[in-house]
C-alpha cells in the first residue's frame, strides 16, 4: 500500500490516494519533535499536502521494515527536501480487510525498538479479535 500511495503522489493523483484512504481512517505521530494526537483522514490528506510549502519532494524513498500478516507493515521513509536536508521517519500501517488504509502511526527512525513492539501489539490484537 505505501509503494502504491508513493506512485501516486509521483503521479499527483490526489483522488486516486484519497480513495485508498478509509473514511475513518486516523493517524498518530509519536515523534520526538513532531507528537500529535490522531488526525482524521482530511486532516492527515490536508497534512501531506503542506508538504509541497515546506519543499519536500515527492514521493518519499519507502522501504518495508516488517510485516505481520495481510495487514501491517512497516516501513522506512526517507524525505528530501529541495535543499537536500533529509528526515527519515518510521511509518506503521493497518489496512483493513478491503485494503483501505485504516489507520497510521509514525515514529523517528530511531525508535525503531517502539514501532516492532506496536506491530507485535497490533498483530497479536488481530490475531486475538479473529479467535
Amino acid at each position: 500500500l505505501s509503494f502504491q500511495r508513493t506512485a501516486l503522489l509521483k503521479a499527483d493523483d490526489q483522488d486516486g490516494f484519497r480513495a485508498l484512504v478509509h473514511p475513518d481512517f486516523t493517524s498518530v505521530s509519536r515523534r520526538a519533535l513532531a507528537r500529535r494526537d490522531a488526525l482524521s483522514r482530511d486532516e492527515h490528506l490536508e497534512m501531506l499536502d503542506s508538504f509541497d510549502l515546506v519543499g519536500l519532494r515527492a514521493p518519499p524513498i519507502v522501504k518495508l521494515v516488517a510485516t505481520r500478516g495481510d495487514m501491517l507493515a512497516l516501513f522506512h521513509l526517507q524525505m528530501v527536501t529541495d535543499e537536500g536536508w533529509t528526515t527519515d521517519v518510521l511509518n506503521l500501517h493497518q489496512i483493513d480487510e478491503t485494503g483501505l488504509l485504516r489507520h497510521s502511526i509514525s515514529w523517528d527512525a530511531d525508535q525503531l525498538d517502539e514501532a516492532t513492539t506496536e506491530l507485535d501489539r497490533l498483530w497479536a490484537e488481530e490475531q486475538s479479535a479473529g479467535d
